[in-house]
């Protein structure tokens, strides 16, 4: 590793405290030159005897590390401490390492369950299940709730000051904050690599979930990280919001009786945490703004979800909804109509609405091209399955026209 400098920043090897990760700042803007440079500060002030540093050296192989997406300082410092490379032979050093770098559930699995406070494991939970990036607040507000049911049965207890200590603990190391253009706080993993821990690790402890499903504020917190069928796929969903190689949760019997238990209780109550980023025209600046689920999207992932094995109680809850917000529920610009076509299609004939005066509505909230597409495969769909539809008046077809006049004038 010829001509790497020493780190300038003064890392302090505590592991208990990790106090050496209070120093970073983005793990993501890091440069190679900064990798390089952290590593190399970790190998200096480690015990590894020199042969063990050779193999790092042997053709360059350092570099991997360096550029490893797993790269991480938690990861890097645990295996250059003695109870690690003690029980590896130099010839299987540089393989070990990597293999660490591409599972660092092996480490974080120690950290999570040795080096970190009760309090900021239970939020390293909730965090997880919320599927981030969350506002500050909101987490807050998980964990409040969390503690209020659970202080006893987790030895935790939550006030502003335990919350700032523990946000304190897990952050650079397990989480990172960003500042918006707004002003909010934002949390998210710090590494992909932390949240597939989690997964794995909640995914063990049925008790832990059940008791998040329990005192969940969140839509998102009931959804996010489940599913009830080892074939469930994902990907399928156009808001859940993974990242293509994040793994779900497979849940029992118990635990999906939880969540509907919970639905029937707080459906309209429960909030949603999940975020999307958006940019200023021609700026670098951006804020977080919440993704936006309406009534007939909550639905339709409450459907999805559970499929044919959702309760007769719940079923007729979520048609109850669908009967007691209309027509108010399209006041506002913007329709979901793959949410609406979905829930339309999964309930058929049980839709408690009378199609044509539910069709007249939504003709009247026609704004531009994508409204128009959206409104005729409704209508297409309530020809198929065999439900009447209306014959509009001239108004309706004068405001297709001056949509498609305007769309053309636009181009």
């Amino acid at each position: 590793m010829t001509g790497v400098q020493t780190c300038a920043l003064p890392i302090l090897l505590d592991e208990n405290k990790m106090e050496f990760a209070k120093f970073i700042i983005d793990l993501e803007d890091f440069t190679r030159l900064t990798r390089a440079k952290i590593l190399y500060n970790h190998l200096f002030f480690s015990d590894l005897p020199e042969e063990y540093l050779l193999a790092l050296l042997k053709d360059n192989k350092y570099l991997a590390i360096i550029k490893h997406r797993n790269y991480n300082p938690r990861v890097i410092y645990a295996i250059t401490q003695i109870d690690v490379w003690s029980t590896i032979q130099v010839k299987d050093y540089y393989e070990t390492f990597i293999e660490y770098l591409n599972k660092p559930s092996l480490i974080w699995n120690h950290a999570y369950e040795n080096q970190i406070s009760k309090l900021s494991r239970c939020i390293l939970a909730l965090l997880s299940l919320n599927n981030p990036p969350i506002f500050l607040s909101d987490l807050e507000k998980a964990i409040k709730e969390f503690s209020s049911l659970f202080t006893k049965k987790y030895d935790i207890h939550y006030n502003y000051f335990t919350f700032k200590e523990a946000i304190k603990e897990l952050e650079n190391t397990f989480i990172k904050i960003n500042k918006d253009y707004h002003n909010n706080f934002i949390i998210d993993f710090q590494n992909p690599s932390i949240q597939d821990f989690l997964i794995s690790y909640l995914e063990k402890n049925k008790s832990i979930l059940i008791d998040c499903v329990e005192c969940s504020l969140f839509f998102d917190q009931l959804f996010s990280l489940f599913k009830v069928r080892e074939d469930d796929n994902e990907d399928e969903d156009p808001f859940s919001g993974l990242d293509d190689t994040t793994k779900k949760i497979l849940i029992d019997y118990d635990c999906q009786k939880a969540i509907a238990a919970k639905l029937l209780r707080d459906f309209e109550e429960l909030r949603i945490s999940s975020l999307h980023r958006i940019h200023y025209y021609n700026t670098n600046n951006y804020y977080y703004s919440y993704n936006d689920y309406d009534l007939y999207t909550k639905i339709r992932k409450t459907l999805d979800f559970f499929d044919s094995e959702i309760s007769s109680e719940l079923e007729t809850l979520l048609l109850s909804l669908i009967k007691s917000s209309y027509p108010d529920q399209f006041s506002s610009y913007n329709i979901n109509w793959d949410s609406i076509s979905f829930v339309v299609e999964k309930f058929g004939k049980k839709f408690p609405l009378n199609l044509s005066s539910f069709l007249t509505t939504l003709s009247k909230h026609l704004n531009n091209i994508d409204d128009i597409e959206g409104f005729s495969r409704l209508d297409k769909l309530c020809s198929i399955i065999d439900l009447n539809k209306e014959d509009f008046d001239d108004n309706f077809y004068d405001n297709i026209h001056n949509i498609i006049k305007d769309r053309k004038s636009v181009v």
